[in-house]
């Protein structure tokens, strides 16, 4: 595409803005500017994005949170930890943040959402997968709020809820710095407490 993307997934904002306008058909009609770029970053329901000025070069930088199909480091995540209920609910350890999914305040459930035909392929293959992402995505929160804007598409109709607690013994496990929870490697089937359609409301029991 003609950016240069650094090892974080960063690349310069003005750069960006350059190229929307060489090679967007509706930038001809609409110039993309910086401000316009910045007013996204600060009202995108989804927290996809973030960005850094610069104060020693006077320049800015723009990249996704996460969702990214090349090896990027997640910039100050917060890793999820398996402690007793009576444990801190955050703190910080040889430089890296923690959150213990145990304490009372760590609410809401942990799950992924998916379509009926998707759900039925996870179970037949035993894992819930990344595809081409690098990370499986999560959602928090209660899987029947159709309000949920962070961790999931919309239209998903199936929550795959997971056994958080579980899971972070056998898998590295992270909150981004939109909410979203990440799970660096595919999440065995034996992780899902219970298969919950989200519109009706209901567990299902039979995939079949």
């Amino acid at each position: 595409m003609g950016l240069d993307i650094d090892g974080a997934g960063f690349v310069d904002l003005k750069s960006l803005t350059d190229l929307c306008n060489k090679e967007s058909h509706v930038a001809k009609k609409t110039p993309v500017t910086e401000d316009i770029l910045r007013e996204m970053v600060s009202t995108c329901e989804k927290k996809r994005y973030e960005l850094i000025d610069d104060p020693e070069t006077s320049r800015s930088f723009i990249r996704c949170v996460q969702g990214h199909s090349m090896d990027v480091p997640l910039l100050c995540p917060t890793i999820l930890v398996s402690g007793e209920d009576s444990d801190p609910l955050e703190g910080e350890v040889a430089g890296e943040k923690f959150k213990n999914v145990n304490h009372p305040e760590f609410s809401g459930e942990i799950f992924h959402a998916t379509s009926m035909k998707n759900a039925k392929l996870i179970f037949s293959s035993g894992f819930i997968k990344p595809m081409s992402r690098k990370y499986v995505h999560m959602a928090r929160g209660d899987p029947c709020d159709l309000d949920i804007k962070v961790g999931l598409r919309q239209w998903m109709q199936i929550a795959l809820i997971i056994d958080l607690p579980e899971l972070i013994k056998h898998c590295r496990c992270f909150e981004a710095k939109n909410g979203v929870i990440l799970c660096e490697s595919p999440i065995p089937v034996s992780c899902i407490k219970k298969i919950i359609n989200r519109k009706s409301k209901g567990e299902i029991t039979d995939l079949k």
